[in-house]
């Protein structure tokens, strides 16, 4: 953006494991950028910065307005897997009153994370799961998906004997302990 085009000067802002890659960075640095190419970078950048602020006051309104239920955020962040964005989507899809939902197993088959159940004749013809509330599932997903990476928790026992059976894609969405119906 300053006018630098030394391949070696830019390959020295490398941060993190780029480090490591300093020859081939110098190496794909090498080349022409013309003015178009840095006003087109600037212009980027200018975006990303107003789109990471825009971020910031979205966040902070959030906060402001879920600051009466700071001890139902502070619960759900005890999860393994759940921080303060999952929590935040766990709020605004299913409310703060459960009364909706009979049990754990409605709330799960609400949003889609329980398998069908087709069978004929003691032959199970399909176990795909439903489609639900996309928001819930998503970031149910994402919790258990980060659950798994916990150290020494029941989430990331039960994800992991999950996986050796099925794979981590259904440990994913069929890891969550359910409680069974009587039948």
């Amino acid at each position: 953006m300053r006018g630098k085009t030394d391949p070696g000067w830019l390959a020295d802002y490398a941060r993190g494991t780029l480090r490591l890659k300093k020859d081939e960075l110098t190496r794909a640095f090498q080349g022409h950028i013309g003015e178009h190419h840095r006003f087109v970078v600037g212009e980027l950048l200018a975006e990303l910065a107003f789109l990471e602020g825009r971020i910031v006051r979205l966040e902070a309104e959030i906060e402001r307005r879920l600051q009466a239920h700071a001890n139902v955020l502070e619960r759900l962040c005890t999860i393994p897997g759940v921080e303060r964005i999952t929590a935040w989507t766990l709020i605004a899809e299913l409310g703060l009153d459960m009364s909706a939902f009979a049990d754990a197993a409605h709330l799960a088959s609400w949003a889609g994370l329980c398998p069908g159940n087709c069978e004929s004749a003691g032959k199970r013809k399909t176990g795909r799961t439903r489609k639900g509330n996309v928001y819930l599932r998503r970031g149910l997903c994402q919790a258990a998906w980060a659950a798994s990476h916990c150290k020494d928790t029941y989430l990331t026992a039960l994800f992991y004997r999950v996986a050796s059976r099925g794979g981590v894609k259904k440990a994913v969405v069929l890891g969550h302990p359910r409680p069974r119906h009587n039948q």
